[in-house]
């Protein structure tokens, strides 16, 4: 690893001047944690995760989305109040 020759390159230390200069810090320590766990992990195990994470995104996004009714459920629960609204008598 060689992190003293990172610390020289000259977009890291605008970087990290601008981060400290706006108190930005804090945002990327959990970036830089979760980027350190998966470059330690295979390859594969990483693509799995990501697929994974994209599949449970795509299927709560679709549930966010789903209607409540069915096509048949809507329409009779719509008619059936209309037709109580306009019974006369018991």
């Amino acid at each position: 690893m060689s992190i003293i020759g990172l610390t020289k390159i000259h977009l890291f230390i605008h970087s990290a001047k601008i981060l400290k200069k706006y108190n930005l810090v804090e945002l990327l320590t959990p970036v830089l944690g979760i980027s350190i766990l998966l470059s330690a992990l295979p390859p594969y195990v990483v693509a799995a995760i990501f697929i994974l994470s994209a599949g449970y995104l795509a299927f709560v996004i679709s549930m966010k989305f789903k209607p409540k009714f069915k096509k048949g459920e809507a329409k009779n629960v719509e008619s059936s109040s209309i037709n109580r609204k306009h019974r006369t008598g018991p």
